[in-house]
């Protein structure tokens, strides 16, 4: 299997992949790129990550970082650029089989720029964090109608497709059984 990682932070990235090599993980690809809903760039504020004690839980939203009080050590005023991906975009070999989404309160982002990829795949489990602060319960209840709306429009258009499917098999044996008469009516003289 392959494991595709993404990870926006320049300095996560680094050790992301220092651990990588450390432990000679050749099935990780990993990426310094955001995943989101569209293509894009985004501005990652710079940290003094001696000031941070968790430096892999930044989130874009400003909002977020300030109400898990995280913005210490962050500096917005020298942000860097980095590029913004879907997953919808990737050119990924074989099935996906799971995914694992950790953004800081930008999964519902991740999810709806992945609709596509969930769909071919057959919907493969997701694993994500949604805080049962009562901050972020509108949030969360966003993230999870985006996810249940997903997969209804799945199960619906399996079900459309399943009977789509029989509608064409029933409509090719009755058009056998129309040519088997026809040329059983031409076979037959005078």
């Amino acid at each position: 299997g392959r494991v595709v990682a993404f990870e926006a932070q320049r300095i996560v990235f680094q050790q992301l992949c220092a651990n990588v090599f450390a432990n000679r993980l050749d099935c990780v690809w990993a990426n310094h790129q955001a995943l989101g809903s569209v293509p894009g760039e985004a501005e990652i504020p710079s940290f003094d990550y001696a000031k941070t004690s968790n430096i892999g839980a930044f989130s874009l939203k400003p909002e977020l970082q300030r109400r898990r009080g995280l913005e210490a050590g962050e500096d917005r005023s020298r942000p860097e650029r980095v590029a913004v991906t879907t997953l919808d975009a990737l050119e990924l070999p074989g099935q996906v089989r799971l995914i694992k989404i950790d953004v800081e309160g930008m999964e519902a982002e991740v999810i709806r720029g992945g609709r596509r990829l969930l769909e071919d795949n057959g919907f493969p489990p997701l694993l994500f964090e949604a805080w049962g602060s009562d901050w972020y319960a509108a949030e969360k209840a966003a993230l999870f109608a985006e996810i249940q709306a997903q997969a209804i429009l799945d199960m619906q258009l399996r079900r459309l497709a399943a009977l789509e499917r029989q509608k064409i098999i029933d409509d090719h044996d009755e058009l056998e059984a129309q040519i088997l008469d026809f040329t059983d009516i031409l076979a037959k003289p005078g």
